[in-house]
């Protein structure tokens, strides 16, 4: 591996959401100068590293997820504090957001060290682009608890911070997180059901909360939220929702 142009510190990088193209230049250097790459799964991380065409040695590559992390930061530490420069990845998208690395960022600033981004796609910022939801402010809330009861008092938590509201959901549980998103917000409420952005079966389904329940239980039915999606979609990969004009829930005196 060439000496990396990189000065010491932690890189929190964005890698690409589905379309490889889309990843940055400076991303791609980091990804073979610096002196170790911390990755949420290392062997999605060779994959990546070897789909875009780019080699770095393999025991410089190292785990850090979310059942490591707080152990594995002494490590990291230690080795920003011998100077290395360290790149931080996630399976995809922008680490550190809904993904591992905050408590290791978080420690790197405690620590007097150097941290600086590597910027790129991020999929709650592209879904929320093309929502089309104007209202401010905005919300994100990470993904949705898996059982019913608990998901629907953590709506109504949403519901109290008025704007647009950003969640993620398991494609498992959607047409159940749909149907707590409709009693919670309101099935008129508008919504965009966005699943593999930037890939090839990338959907995205617009309407109100309704609207895109019924579309997305009866995909090859006509309806009237506006609709792009792929013929051979099958409901797998994660899905990102974002609820649009959430007005604070009033509370009772």
């Amino acid at each position: 591996m060439q000496r990396s142009s990189f000065p010491p510190g932690l890189y929190v990088a964005a890698t690409p959401i589905g379309h490889l193209s889309d990843i940055s230049e400076r991303v791609r250097q980091a990804l073979t100068e610096c002196d170790l790459l911390y990755a949420e799964d290392t062997r999605r991380a060779r994959a990546l590293l070897a789909a875009l065409g780019l080699h770095r040695p393999k025991s410089s590559i190292r785990a850090l997820h979310g059942h490591n992390e707080k152990i594995a930061l002494n490590a990291v530490l230690r080795e920003l504090d011998a100077q290395k420069s360290i790149v931080l990845i996630s399976d995809a998208g922008t680490p550190a957001v809904s993904d591992p690395g905050s408590f290791l960022v978080r420690a790197a600033w405690e620590s007097g060290l150097q941290v600086a981004a590597l910027p790129g796609p991020s999929a709650v910022i592209s879904a929320l682009s093309i929502s089309g939801f104007v209202r401010w402010p905005m919300s994100f809330w990470g993904f949705a608890p898996t059982k019913a009861g608990a998901r629907r008092s953590w709506l109504s938590h949403v519901l109290e911070v008025r704007g647009i509201a950003v969640l993620f959901e398991a494609p498992h549980r959607a047409a159940s997180c749909l149907a707590d998103c409709a009693a919670v917000f309101g099935p008129e409420t508008l919504m965009l059901h966005a699943r593999e952005m930037t890939k090839q079966f990338e959907t995205l389904l617009r309407g109100t909360i309704a609207e895109v329940a019924i579309q997305l239980e009866y995909n090859s039915k006509p309806c009237s939220s506006k609709t792009q999606a792929h013929p051979k979609a099958s409901w797998s990969g994660s899905l990102i929702l974002v609820i649009g004009r959430l007005k604070a829930k009033a509370r009772h005196r």
